[in-house]
């Protein structure tokens, strides 16, 4: 066993596991299961006014407003 892990011996979570399931959380909207690579709305410039693109760049801005609003109250509750 690694004294280092995410869960003692005992099966309970230590600070760096909970660390690591926020993490998880917070990027679960970028980092979708079962895929290799970041989820990053690509649109052409030509494209860019359509409506689904337009879509796209509204949930990418959502997702990385989720994730900056995550990081911030994890901050304020280290503090």
């Amino acid at each position: 066993m690694n004294p280092l892990g995410l869960c003692d011996l005992n099966r309970q979570i230590r600070p760096v596991g909970q660390a690591y399931k926020q993490l998880i959380s917070d990027w679960q909207q970028v980092l979708p299961a079962q895929s290799v690579c970041l989820q990053v709305p690509i649109i052409m410039p030509s494209e860019s006014d359509q409506p689904w693109a337009q879509q796209k760049k509204a949930d990418a801005k959502q997702a990385r407003q989720h994730v900056i609003n995550s990081v911030s109250k994890t901050n304020q509750s280290d503090t």
